[in-house]
């Protein structure tokens, strides 16, 4: 109950090869997230009712204590028709307790806490889902929560001109459901 289900892309038109060339209607999830929300009832059964009769769509599913999750495989993706329809009732989705990241930015050669560093988390060589860049604290210290178990990769981000005012290996990190993670 409770969890927020939005669309993590969604399509109108075609949903064939000649979708490229008459896209219809394609919506990105920072956008979804804003204008089409639906929550779980206490079964866990939710609806998207404002999308169009002929969307198909991914979803993005979050709840406090658990992991945050998308169905949408970019690796897979080909413009074209997405799994799920709006009125669709047999979709299923188990969400694992969230892993969490605490982490502290330090100098390396004096072991001082850095503030203000940003990094970002990788999950393999995409950014991990919902994942925007973190900025370290005045103490040097950051956390991030409602992970999903699998690899991720923590590393600094490029500075405006495209290099970093800092420069580190990137910190390989494995999480399980639950896991808090505060020695990285």
């Amino acid at each position: 109950a409770d969890a927020e289900v939005t669309p993590a892309l969604a399509t109108t038109g075609r949903g064939d090869a000649r979708f490229v060339e008459n896209p219809g209607w394609l919506l990105p999830e920072p956008v979804a997230r804003q204008v089409i929300i639906a929550k779980t009832d206490a079964t866990g059964r939710f609806q998207l009712k404002d999308l169009p009769a002929d969307a198909t769509c991914e979803l993005s599913v979050a709840k406090s204590g658990s992991a945050s999750l998308s169905t949408l495989d970019w690796s897979s993706y080909r413009m074209g028709r997405l799994r799920y329809t709006p009125l669709q009732s047999d979709v299923k989705i188990t969400l694992p307790r969230e892993a969490v990241i605490q982490a502290v930015v330090v100098e390396k050669t004096t072991g001082a806490r850095v503030p203000g560093v940003d990094v970002v988390l990788f999950q393999g060589h995409r950014r991990a889902w919902r994942q925007r860049p973190i900025r370290s604290g005045p103490d040097g210290s950051l956390a991030l929560s409602g992970l999903a178990p699998g690899k991720y990769s923590l590393e600094l981000v490029a500075g405006e001109q495209g290099t970093a005012v800092w420069v580190a290996e990137p910190v390989s990190i494995e999480l399980t459901a639950g896991q808090v993670r505060a020695d990285v």
